[in-house]
């Protein structure tokens, strides 16, 4: 992204403190904390049931909305979604709800969790930020998450540098950096300048689907009951809570 932005010479010859702000604060939430949230908590649990936890991600950022963007209250029909979908992950995590220390899987949905409500937050930051240029925004907010990550990464795993790769590793890393993560990053700041976070956030109606049936395709996920009820309840609330703003957000 930094080469790009050389290349295009999108780059701003000043920027202000308030904006810089904007930026760390967007780089921590929506970047340098979720992704080692979800890494972490993907040890213990399976995609399937990452990206159900992924699906709080748009009714949190109506909630999210009601006190920080101008234009944006809840109302009754997206408290109905919220509440739906806040059972649906209930559901989700209630049949390993036992706070134990060696309680990974419970953790490492708490974890996902997190991660999803720290992208809620990002999303109003980034609608919130003063007005920069979009290829400039997603170099700068990967390259401070990249500054912070790094020597965390060096500092508490000594043998990241020296361990063998694996191809599928290697390739892996690239496609969630370059597509994933640089492509998505550009293309989200782009929309949500012109639609609005609460429109952006509808992306997650896929998520929890498109997680479990590449879970089961791929990986040869199981899938319970409890996240077929999840996974509905999530659905219905976020169906809920958008279906009265449609019209509006367009």
């Amino acid at each position: 992204m930094l080469a790009i932005l050389v290349v295009y010479k999108q780059y701003q010859q000043s920027i202000s403190p308030k904006l810089w702000f904007y930026l760390i604060c967007m780089s921590m939430l929506g970047n340098a904390f979720p992704f080692t949230a979800i890494s972490w908590g993907q040890q213990y649990i399976s995609s399937g049931i990452a990206g159900l936890l992924m699906g709080m991600v748009p009714l949190s950022t109506l909630f999210m909305a009601h006190f920080f963007i101008a234009g944006e209250k809840i109302t009754l029909r997206k408290l109905i979604g919220f509440c739906a979908g806040f059972v649906g992950i209930f559901v989700l995590m209630a049949p390993q709800l036992q706070f134990t220390e060696n309680n990974n899987e419970l953790w490492g949905m708490l974890a996902v969790l997190l991660a999803g409500l720290s992208y809620s937050a990002s999303n109003i930051m980034a609608k919130l930020r003063p007005p920069s240029n979009d290829l400039f925004t997603t170099a700068a907010v990967l390259s401070i998450a990249a500054v912070v990550i790094l020597p965390i990464s060096i500092s508490t795993n000594e043998s990241w540098v020296i361990t063998p790769l694996q191809p599928i590793a290697v390739l892996s890393v690239i496609f969630l950096g370059l597509i994933c993560t640089a492509l998505a990053t550009f293309l989200y700041y782009r929309v949500l300048r012109s639609a609005g976070p609460a429109f952006v956030s509808q992306m997650n109606y896929l998520i929890p689907v498109w997680a479990l049936m590449i879970g089961v395709v791929f990986l040869d996920e199981k899938i319970g009951f409890n996240a077929i009820a999840a996974l509905t309840l999530i659905l219905v609330g976020i169906f809920i809570a958008h279906s009265g703003a449609q019209v509006v957000e367009h």
